[in-house]
């Protein structure tokens, strides 16, 4: 709960500091706060939410439906803020819209530091007296910081749950057989699975396949790599190249919209909103309705390589299309729903970022692998932005407001620049999917 509110209070904190620097014109202070104040505070938020929710949701053997709840929630947030957002600014100003948002973020978020725990925090199971067949008694030791709590939860001992297996004709209790055999809920090797109250049962995780979830998530047997040995795996760096190209290529346009149909199309700021909640709508949709297909229709691993396939695709129309100067209306909402396809593969993206890690990792490793494809992601949403920016700058100011434009030659030029570096995007996307496709593989 501690990290938890620490993060909603620094992002309000963070928002508040930005509306200070918007009214003083300082750009350095908008920068340092939003860029590291408020990025630590989302990071922190993000991925502490991402792992109990995939902890609580592997419990009844989904946890892609754990990264489906709060993809949702975060995605149906920003589909609204594409709207209201700017009626917020026309209604007050610009920087007060920063303390508005401050406080709406906050009192929408509080409710999680109570709310947002994971199962070792709040377990589904009682107290056993000392001496209970489960050998629970004793003084319990765990942290209470509200910090660490999931190290315990997900660790796991190899040596009990082989000795568990060896005996279980005779000492093992044939409701803890159905438990997910991998978990243990402290330091001191405590098991209380035999006396979950709640938890399901052998519908949870499939007899047949051991470690097999309904959603069709199969979990590697990988032992509990230290932080050395994992930083030493090349599968880690491969991961991190293929899972950043993946991510630039999303987020290349999820922040630039506006400015893209404003000097491209030339479309009013109605047009804009509308364009970017179309976009937003999209990756919303993705990321709670993939996951009901993830499973019986398609594999994880199929979703992710055609999200990356699809993405490069679209960006080759896109490209080609700007570059043609093809920009009449038609070809502008063409281009639109090309981008909300790249919305959907990129929603479709994020949505397995912890499911595969699981997967490809196993559960003793899916902490510190979602930190590093939550790295990559968050470089890439920084870095993405940054590439059409540069290409929609080349020729001046314009992309800023088309009436800066004072010549044809000035608005082709735009054009074949913006064109070019979309089918250069779509380059890197093509990389991703090779990469996706050939290279990602679970740990051996």
């Amino acid at each position: 709960g501690m990290v938890t509110l620490v993060g909603i209070v620094t992002n309000a904190i963070a928002l508040v500091i930005s509306g200070v620097c918007v009214t003083y014109k300082s750009e350095a202070g908008l920068f340092l706060s939003q860029f590291f104040l408020q990025g630590l505070a989302l990071a922190l938020l993000g991925y502490f939410t991402q792992i109990k929710t995939l902890l609580w949701f592997r419990e009844i053997g989904r946890p892609v439906y754990g990264a489906a709840t709060i993809g949702f929630g975060v995605g149906f947030w920003a589909t609204t803020f594409s709207y209201w957002c700017p009626a917020l600014i026309e209604g007050v100003s610009v920087p007060e819209s920063f303390y508005w948002t401050a406080g709406i973020v906050l009192i929408f978020s509080l409710p999680g530091v109570f709310l947002l725990r994971s199962p070792q925090e709040l377990p589904l199971a009682e107290e056993c007296e000392s001496g209970g067949d489960d050998g629970s008694g004793g003084d319990d030791d765990d942290d209470d910081d509200g910090v660490d709590d999931d190290d315990d939860w997900i660790a796991i001992n190899e040596s009990n749950r082989d000795t568990a297996s060896a005996k279980k004709q005779e000492d093992v209790d044939p409701e803890e057989q159905r438990q997910p055999s991998t978990t243990v809920m402290n330091n001191s090797e405590k098991s209380t699975s035999n006396n979950m109250k709640g938890t399901p049962d052998s519908k949870s995780i499939n007899e047949d396949h051991p470690g097999q979830h309904k959603d069709g998530i199969v979990e590697t047997a990988a032992p509990a790599l230290s932080r050395v040995q994992f930083e030493k795996s090349p599968q880690n760096h491969i991961q991190f190249l293929v899972w950043l190209l993946s991510f630039t290529v999303g987020f290349a346009p999820k922040y630039t919209l506006s400015p893209i149909y404003s000097s491209v199309f030339g479309a009013s700021e109605t047009l804009q909103s509308t364009t970017s909640f179309l976009f937003l709508a999209s990756y919303t949709a993705a990321r709670i309705g993939v996951a009901f297909a993830i499973g019986p229709r398609f594999s994880i691993d199929l979703v992710i390589r055609l999200s990356a396939g699809i993405s490069a695709l679209c960006f080759f129309f896109m490209g080609a299309a700007v570059f043609t100067r093809n920009t009449n209306k038609l070809w502008m909402w063409l281009f639109t729903a090309a981008n909300m396809i790249v919305g959907f593969c990129l929603g479709s993206q994020k949505l397995c970022i912890q499911p595969i890690s699981l997967k490809n990792w196993g559960i003793n490793n899916v902490k510190q692998v979602v930190a590093r494809v939550l790295m990559a992601l968050r470089l890439a949403s920084f870095v993405g932005p940054i590439i059409i920016w540069s290409a929609l700058s080349r020729p001046g100011n314009i992309f800023l407001d088309p009436s800066l434009n004072t010549s044809e030659q000035q608005q082709m030029e735009l054009e074949k620049s913006m064109g070019a570096t979309l089918m250069v995007i779509g380059g890197l996307g093509t990389i991703a999917f090779t990469g996706q496709y050939f290279l990602i593989k679970p740990y051996k």
